[in-house]
């Protein structure tokens, strides 16, 4: 839902996100004489396809390189560890 529109800057206080509560967003001077359903139906269609912020993303990619890397070195011990049970060193 879009709450009001000014001059400048459209408020949307309905984002559909679990993040965010509301976003503004400033039209840009050439665009102030487009009409106001034009400038309601850009600043949804642009909240509807924006990514999450870069932090957000790079936190689940640490976690599983993290988790990746803690499955090699188990795996790389265990190996090791029935090597030297069997007693083939």
């Amino acid at each position: 839902m879009i709450r009001g529109i000014s001059r400048q800057i459209i408020e949307v206080t309905e984002t559909q996100n679990n993040y965010f509560e509301r976003a503004w967003l400033v039209v840009k001077p050439e665009y102030l004489n487009v009409g106001a359903s034009r400038l309601e139906s850009e600043a949804e269609g642009y909240l509807r396809n924006i990514k999450p912020p870069c932090s957000m993303r790079n936190r689940k990619g640490l976690l599983m390189r993290i988790v990746g890397l803690c499955s090699a070195a188990l795996g790389g011990s265990a190996v090791t560890a029935a090597i030297m049970l069997s007693g083939n060193i």
